[in-house]
């Protein structure tokens, strides 16, 4: 083989080698970086319907409860005289001869005021952790 003229130039071709790969590497991140931040409005779209179709399929689901229940109700006021009737006597405030209504409130009435007393005020305890040049005085 024939001796290479320019000992430098297998050090540059390593340095325009490397420079190269640096090069390729960063367009790739830029790459990377304007597809993050193109898609990131779409993203946090997708994150807040997600949220919001969560949030209506709760509320279907209790609408769904509530159409059962009142569908039971409509069934038994059709069906069983007794229910309709306990439900018309409730709502009108209506009792039979003889009979004792006694009904319990969830609400509970407020607790009695305080009757004031006439004996003295206690005496206020003296502090044992302080020495008594710190206790205050009354």
């Amino acid at each position: 083989m024939y001796p290479n003229p320019h000992p430098r130039s297998k050090r540059k071709i390593q340095i325009w080698n490397f420079l190269n790969g640096l090069l390729i590497f960063l367009i790739f991140l830029l790459l990377c970086a304007g597809i993050l931040v193109a898609f990131k409005p779409e993203w946090i779209r997708l994150n807040e319907l997600s949220t919001q179709l969560a949030e209506e399929q709760s509320k279907l689901a209790r609408e769904e409860l509530r159409g059962k229940q009142l569908a039971r109700e409509v069934k038994l006021l059709q069906t069983d005289p007794e229910y309709a009737e306990m439900i018309a006597r409730d709502k009108l405030d209506v009792v039979k001869d003889g009979e004792t209504v006694v009904r319990l409130d969830a609400t509970r009435p407020p607790p009695p005021a305080p009757t004031p007393t006439s004996s003295p005020s206690p005496t206020p305890k003296r502090s044992k952790d302080k020495k008594p040049s710190e206790r205050k005085t009354p």
